[in-house]
C-alpha cells in the first residue's frame, strides 16, 4: 500500500458510511486482506465497509491535500467497489467531466 484516502459513500439508514480508496503498487493485495488489517486494529465503525484499489496517484491539488471532492465524485459516477486496480477519478467511459448541466 502507498497511500490512502477515506471518503463517506452515501448510505440510505445512517447517512454515511466509511469508503477506502487504497494506492498500491502490489498487485497481490486483496481487499478481504485489507478489511482484516484494518478490523485488527480499528474500531467496527471505523473498517471501511468498501475498498477500491488503484494504481494511480491520488488526485493532489496545488498544496498537496488529497481531493475527496473529486474522489466521492468518481465514486459516486463510477460505483466502483472492490475492484481491481483501476483509475477512479477520470471521467468514467462515455461520460464527459463537464456536470449535465453545463455540456
Amino acid at each position: 500500500m502507498v497511500e490512502s484516502a477515506i471518503i463517506a459513500k452515501p448510505c440510505p439508514v445512517l447517512g454515511e458510511r466509511v469508503h477506502a480508496v487504497i494506492v498500491t503498487r502490489d498487485s497481490g493485495v486483496s481487499v478481504e486482506a485489507l478489511r482484516a488489517w484494518c478490523a485488527e486494529r480499528l474500531s467496527d465503525y471505523k473498517v471501511p465497509e468498501t475498498m477500491a484499489l488503484t494504481a494511480e496517484p491520488l488526485p493532489r491539488n496545488a498544496n498537496g491535500k488529497v481531493m475527496k471532492k473529486q474522489l466521492r465524485e468518481a465514486w459516486a459516477a463510477a460505483q466502483i467497489v472492490n475492484s481491481e486496480p483501476v483509475p477512479i477519478w477520470g471521467p468514467a467511459p462515455g461520460r464527459s467531466r463537464l456536470p449535465a448541466q453545463q455540456r
